[in-house]
């Protein structure tokens, strides 16, 4: 790799999309290592992990090693972008909560702008290859399924 690519790949400057998912290796590399001191904090790893944090099966086994099952709640945030009450009551439930009502947004944090409806056919097929794993994990261990 080039200084060019390099100097690109820390630049505070956007790249394009295509390209951001191919840095993204390189953006990461030594994240792990950083992140493991008390007060290590990566900032590719905050900004420039798309592909990594998509992998929820390695997010979640994470918690697992703190937190019995009963006491992890997995939701799809399409679930809650789609049926806010539904969810929200499932939420109360699940923290034997009584009954208050959903708390009113001006915008639902991370719902998106429809960036997503901007990424390539081509592109999505591929992230769906990469993530494979992570899709089949979810459907057998938390009965989770998406298209």
């Amino acid at each position: 790799m080039g200084r060019r690519e390099v100097a690109t790949l820390i630049s505070d400057d956007p790249i394009e999309r295509e390209a951001a998912l191919a840095a993204e290796p390189q953006r990461l590399a030594g994240a792990e290592a950083v992140l493991a001191a008390a007060d290590g904090r990566h900032r590719s790893h905050q900004e420039h992990s798309y592909l990594a944090r998509s992998r929820y099966e390695q997010q979640l086994q994470r918690l697992e090693a703190f937190f019995a099952d009963e006491q992890l709640l997995v939701l799809r945030s399409e679930d809650l972008f789609e049926q806010p009450e539904r969810i929200w009551l499932q939420v109360l439930a699940f923290l034997d909560l009584e009954f208050m009502p959903l708390p009113m947004l001006d915008r639902p944090a991370n719902a998106g702008q429809g960036e997503a409806r901007e990424v390539p056919e081509t592109t999505r097929r591929r992230l769906r290859a990469q993530l494979e794993d992570t899709y089949q994990w979810a459907s057998r261990c938390l009965d989770l399924h998406w298209d």
